[in-house]
């Protein structure tokens, strides 16, 4: 059933961001009527509503079933509020049927987003490493999402482990972010299991709410009917980027941080930060770049705010699109009072030599600060140097640059975010790109990302402009959008070895590539192994029951990672070593010793496995049958079986 719930949930959820997004765009002052532009302003005010019933739920440290009864009633008068504001639009076009005119008129602009979405969602449904190896971070975000269910209290959980906290501590990420807990929310209510849900049902809402956001963006150089074009060099990154990074089979190298979020990712909190911000922000700041206007600037910082509840990386964006917006509109302001472009090129000249003094400060800060400063400052000056002078979507990207220039009239947008771009490329202001990124250089990473993202954008622009010169430029760009999207599918196919052998790292595959036949294994999304312990768990009364686990393990062909516990059940706690461990876990969230991991992994003593055991209060274990000789002793209770796998209560 989870499927027909999720095409429910779909089928209520984006009329009613449509809906929403007309009222917020018309108490703010935007004169927009195009449907992409109220489902992305609705789908933000959802988020930014549930957000606002989030946060002091969680700082209350209320319950789960508190917390749902108040979501739940704005859910209901929001629905409620939208019917009756927009009555007239209901009758006048889903009773009167002209609502059937109206989808083949937004499917006649919008095709090439739907069949992209469904091409990687489908590239996304049969990727093993997502599947198997829980997509690296899927056991934090989906696990957050299923522990908060049912709990009694909604900060009282490790989401790595499932642990209950032993002290009350102030986490403002863990605060802040509440898009897992809306997952959450919307799961329940919509009756759909939350891995599945958040998978399959916001898979798919994330990759149409980023390719609307893509073309609301182009449509600011184009036409609606011909914007959706521009986005067919997205196609790209359905191949992995260990391919698309290494290999001498292609005329360019794309390498993006995190590249692998837009394949296997897309639902994540800060796949809509590293791939729409820039370009939803831009889209809607581009007003304020002729006429400040304080509705407007309100809404671009409730927007921002909304980019926050997703993941705190946004603090970055939001310090560069501050830096890029203000400098673009003092130097409109001076070009509009004086006309004269030599007193332009004179701000231009102070502007750079403010960031530079600003650079010099930023650096004085860093010396001066922790050692984590430094070493964060040094990191990502590391990974600039690195990337961006080796990098050919960063290397094009001010050629790219001047031929839209040179081609459009949204020189001053445009201007923005050259200085958007010109902060990390330059090489001289990496003191303050660091800063910006708060100590974490991997956000860096993601930034300059966001930036390759928009210039492929541009390039599928000036492709799409060229060819609409053409006389059957319908035809051919019809074609065009079939060729790449289902092309790059099959290029994937024949170069699947090459592709596979990249592997390592996050490359958003493994050895195991592609399997047809994973999305109808079950209807959890999940491997079978794991779903049944988890249904084994969900009929015991709900509390924490702490289960020892391998790691990884030989499974179907391939390796499974048992991390995918966390997502199984509310009621399961995972044992993990401390200390960041072999990266298990981040340093603290682990409560066993790493010797003892260790020895529990090799089986190297049946008293001390047992000792631990109970040292550790550990009331499961999972054995594979392998290894279930050496627990064939009367300490020992099998309570699941599978043809792998062995679940086995402690007496």
């Amino acid at each position: 059933m989870n499927w027909f719930f999720t095409v429910v949930f779909l089928l209520i959820i984006f009329p009613m961001w449509y809906l929403l997004g007309r009222q917020v765009l018309k108490v703010f002052h935007y004169d927009y009527h195009d449907e992409n532009h109220n489902i992305i302003t609705g789908f933000f005010a959802f988020f930014f509503e549930a957000f606002v019933v989030g946060i002091p739920a969680t700082l209350l440290k209320v319950s789960w079933n508190v917390y749902y009864i108040a979501m739940l009633a704005v859910f209901i008068l929001t629905l409620a509020f939208l019917v009756y504001k927009e009555r007239n639009l209901l009758k006048e076009n889903v009773f009167n049927k002209k609502i059937v005119s109206h989808l083949q008129r937004h499917l006649k602009e919008n095709w090439v987003i739907y069949l992209m979405m469904g091409v990687f969602m489908v590239m996304y449904m049969s990727n093993a490493m997502a599947y198997y190896k829980m997509n690296y971070d899927d056991r934090y975000y989906i696990g957050k999402a299923v522990q908060l269910v049912g709990t009694p209290q909604l900060m009282n959980e490790n989401y790595y482990t499932g642990a209950l906290l032993t002290h009350s501590k102030f986490d403002l990420i863990r605060i802040i972010n509440t898009f897992e807990l809306t997952y959450a929310f919307l799961a329940t209510t919509f009756h759909i299991s939350v891995p599945f849900f958040i998978k399959i049902g916001m898979g798919v809402a994330g990759y149409i709410i980023t390719f609307m956001a893509f073309k609301m963006f182009v449509e600011l150089f184009m036409d609606k009917k011909s914007a959706q074009y521009a986005l067919l060099p997205l196609s790209v990154l359905m191949i992995p980027r260990g391919y698309t990074a290494n290999s001498d089979k292609l005329f360019m190298n794309i390498n993006m941080y995190s590249q692998w979020h837009f394949q296997t990712a897309i639902f994540y909190g800060g796949s809509f930060v590293q791939h729409i911000a820039l370009p939803v922000i831009l889209f809607f700041s581009k007003d304020l770049l002729d006429k400040i206007d304080f509705k407007k600037v309100l809404f671009i910082a409730l927007l921002s705010i909304t980019f926050m509840s997703f993941s705190t990386t946004y603090l970055t964006y939001f310090i560069m699109l501050l830096i890029g917006l203000i400098g673009a509109k003092i130097l409109k302001l001076i070009y509009d009072t004086t006309r004269d472009k030599t007193i332009v090129v004179g701000a231009i000249i102070i502007l750079t030599i403010s960031l530079l003094i600003l650079n010099t400060v930023g650096y004085e800060i860093v010396r001066r600060m922790s050692k984590t400063t430094i070493d964060a400052y040094k990191s990502y000056r590391t990974f600039y140097k690195d990337r961006i002078a080796l990098e050919t979507l960063l290397i094009w990207t001010p050629f790219i640059y001047m031929i839209i220039m040179s081609l459009f009239k949204k020189k001053w947008l445009l201007v923005s975010l050259i200085i958007m771009f010109g902060i990390p490329f330059s090489g001289k202001l990496n003191a303050l790109m660091s800063l910006a990124t708060v100590n974490y250089p991997f956000v860096g990473g993601r930034y300059i990302a966001s930036i390759e993202l928009l210039t492929m954008i541009f390039i599928g622009i000036i492709i799409v402009s060229v060819l609409r010169r053409i006389k059957y430029k319908q035809l051919l760009l019809t074609g065009l959008a079939v060729v790449t999207v289902l092309g790059t599918v099959f290029y994937i196919k024949r170069h699947i070895y090459d592709i596979t052998r990249y592997s390592s790292g996050t490359t958003g595959i493994t050895y195991a590539g592609y399997r047809a036949s994973i999305p109808f294994k079950n209807d959890k999304m999940l491997p079978d192994v794991i779903v049944k312990i988890g249904e084994y768990f969900d009929k015991l009364p709900y509390g924490n029951y702490r289960v020892f686990a391998p790691y990884y393990a030989d499974y179907e062909g391939t390796q499974i990672r048992f991390e995918g516990l966390s997502m199984a059940s509310n009621r399961i706690e995972l044992v993990y070593p401390k200390d960041n461990y072999h990266s298990f876990v981040p340093n603290g969230a682990g409560i066993m010793d790493n010797e003892e991991y260790d020895l529990l992994m090799n089986l190297s003593s049946e008293s001390k496995v047992l000792s631990i055991y109970h040292k550790y209060n550990v009331k499961y274990v999972l054995v594979s049958k392998q290894n279930i000789k050496y627990y064939a002793n009367a300490h020992y209770k099998t309570v699941l079986e599978t043809v792998e796998f062995s679940l086995l209560a402690l007496k």
